[in-house]
């Protein structure tokens, strides 16, 4: 896993920032004139009236499509919790990029989502060896949702349980440290 990876997550709104246009696209002074036509063996011109038909549908397929996509992460979390296997979420988030997993956190929606999302980070540092990612998707997490997560009552537990792992799982990675200091010396 690269580096640069993991890191990009806590600053990915100053990449964007720093990756903004400093001025808007200009328009082409004189673009040249077409008259629209319809796909086909035998092209037929289309009326202005049809043309806004066809750009109303494009637009609730476009509605649509943003819907299907909004729920990746969501419905993979509602299976992982119902199967009790969380690997198929990390194999999903490992596969994104920096602006990819930043798009799916910003993506989840209500508290039964952002429950399993503490539940899956949970159990998958208590369990799992990508540690440093892992904490990359943790505090993306709480930068994202961290005012709804200090106003819910119900998630409060949770994120003392995710505490309680992460706590547990350093406590063993300066157990680590330590032995390999020892045998260095």
């Amino acid at each position: 896993m690269p580096r640069s990876y993991w890191r990009d997550l806590h600053r990915i709104d100053e990449i964007r920032a720093r990756n903004k246009p400093k001025e808007a696209p200009k328009e082409p002074e004189k673009a040249p004139f077409f008259l629209k036509t319809q796909a086909g063996l035998n092209p037929v011109f289309v009326k202005p009236d049809e043309e806004d038909n066809s750009s109303s549908n494009k637009r609730r397929l476009d509605d649509s499509a943003m819907d299907l996509t909004r729920c990746v992460l969501s419905t993979m979390l509602e299976r992982a919790e119902e199967d009790d296997s969380w690997d198929g979420v990390l194999d999903y988030l490992l596969g994104l990029g920096s602006s990819g997993v930043d798009l799916e956190m910003n993506l989840l929606e209500g508290e039964d989502d952002l429950r399993r999302c503490i539940a899956f980070f949970t159990t998958s540092i208590a369990t799992d060896s990508k540690f440093e990612v892992l904490q990359a998707y943790v505090g993306l997490f709480l930068k994202k949702h961290g005012d709804v997560l200090v106003e819910s009552p119900e998630l409060s537990p949770l994120l003392g349980k995710l505490k309680e792992a992460e706590k547990t799982r350093l406590e063993r990675l300066s157990h680590l440290f330590n032995q390999s200091l020892c045998l260095i010396k």
